[in-house]
């Protein structure tokens, strides 16, 4: 956190370091009710708050009440005092944001048009959250039974660094338990090898001449 002011207007200006080479300016507004909504400059531009917004909104209430803050019920720690308990921290705040995923897949009304021919591995087609793209699809590739290699086309997945989204989880929930023991089968037997594109840093958006290209293959 490289600065941080509140003023009159209910309103709260940061600038919170992140992966680009200059620091994110957050702004974040509080109303009288409901939450705060907030503003940044990082390319995530989905509901409800950042990664960005989140550290701000840590650091300003730990200014107010000069405690450790909490947000959300997930406490905080400087990495520098406690490397575990940030570590602990971050792996909450992930948790809190892959859930947002899950219910986005429902509250959307996500579906899945298409599925893999020969049984739950491979391609899966996904309908857009975006009532004016409801035509489109986004594909989600599914190459084992821990989705650790799962992937898929939109912007978030490739940004959010949380190995999901919500195309990937509508997916999830459209297999259930039965499929997941149908998909836990097929990984077994199956003997084909993946190449895909890594997930980037946020600070990352467009595709470059150079991408990280990941590797799965099954276990012997």
């Amino acid at each position: 956190m490289s600065s941080l002011d509140s003023d009159e207007d209910n309103r709260l200006v940061a600038r919170v370091a992140g992966n680009a080479e200059q620091p994110y300016r957050v702004e974040i507004r509080f109303a009288r009710s409901g939450p705060p909504t907030a503003r940044c400059g990082c390319p995530y531009d989905w509901e409800p708050l950042c990664k960005h917004a989140v550290a701000a909104l840590l650091a300003w209430q730990q200014s107010e009440t000069g405690s450790e803050p909490k947000l959300g019920g997930v406490a905080s720690a400087r990495a520098e005092d406690d490397p575990a308990e940030r570590e602990n921290t971050l792996r909450e705040l992930a948790a809190i944001e892959r859930e947002d995923r899950r219910k986005r897949a429902i509250e959307e009304g996500l579906r899945v048009r298409r599925t893999p021919a020969g049984g739950p591995l491979g391609d899966y087609a996904v309908t857009s959250g975006d009532p004016t793209r409801k035509t489109e699809n986004y594909r989600v590739a599914v190459r084992d039974a821990d989705w650790v290699h799962a992937s898929c086309g939109c912007v978030d997945f490739m940004t959010n660094e949380l190995g999901t989204c919500k195309h990937i989880e509508c997916v999830r929930r459209y297999l259930g338990k039965e499929g997941a023991r149908r998909l836990a089968a097929a990984a077994a037997r199956s003997r084909r090898v993946s190449a895909y594109v890594s997930p980037r840093a946020s600070d990352r958006l467009r595709f470059e001449a150079a991408e990280e290209i990941r590797f799965h293959v099954p276990p012997a």
